[in-house]
């Protein structure tokens, strides 16, 4: 019995050994399962392409109508009322015979000339002419000396300093041996004292002076 049991394990085994396939079958089953859909595929993209896709529909938009705008009407003006205008009145010229011309009166007429009223007349004297006397000139013994320069615009300074203070003063142009020079004058004094009083004033101001009798 025991021999029995073992004997029919061992065909079992055999059996289900035999039945059961390698796995290389299954793989290359499923490699050719798997070229057949690549195939299928490729060949549906050949006929059926992605540019040649049937067009979509798209519904179009529907158009909203706009409203139309009426403008308002703008009443014309009043015409403003005509205003009567008066008749026109027509003046007529005076008849032919009271027309005078210019060429027919011209010789009746006379006009007095201002040459014949005034002709009787004694004629007019002529203006006085007054004589010119001649001006005095200034006389005196006595002159002031404020300064003598070589060069002429020295000589101009110095005599607008003293017109400044009010002192009329004259450039003498003098010819020397050692050249030309321009002196400032002042004067003639006929009296002494008025020229030192002078002299006085000029000195408070800082301008020397130089006293010249003259002998006249």
């Amino acid at each position: 019995m025991a021999r029995r049991k073992t004997t029919s394990r061992h065909s079992r085994k055999r059996a289900s050994k035999k039945k059961e396939s390698p796995g290389w079958v299954w793989a290359v089953a499923g490699l050719s399962v798997g070229l057949l859909i690549a195939t299928f595929i490729w060949l549906y993209s050949i006929e059926n392409p992605r540019g040649s896709q049937p067009a979509v529909n798209v519904p179009a938009k529907p158009v909203v109508a706009t409203p139309k705008i009426i403008a308002p009407e703008i009443k014309q003006p009043l015409a403003a009322p005509k205003v009567a205008v008066p008749p026109k009145t027509i003046i007529e010229p005076p008849p032919a015979e009271n027309k005078f011309t210019f060429y027919e009166t011209l010789p009746k007429d006379t006009i007095d000339s201002p040459i014949d009223h005034y002709r009787g007349k004694d004629k007019i004297q002529p203006l006085l002419q007054v004589k010119k006397q001649p001006v005095s000139k200034k006389t005196g013994q006595y002159i002031l000396q404020a300064g003598s320069f070589r060069v002429f615009k020295k000589a101009d300074r110095q005599k607008a300093k003293l017109a400044i203070l009010g002192v009329e003063s004259r450039i003498e142009k003098v010819r020397s041996n050692d050249g030309i020079w321009h002196r400032i004058r002042l004067g003639p004094f006929s009296n002494l004292e008025d020229a030192n009083q002078l002299r006085t004033r000029l000195l408070s101001e800082k301008i020397q002076t130089i006293l010249i009798n003259t002998g006249k």
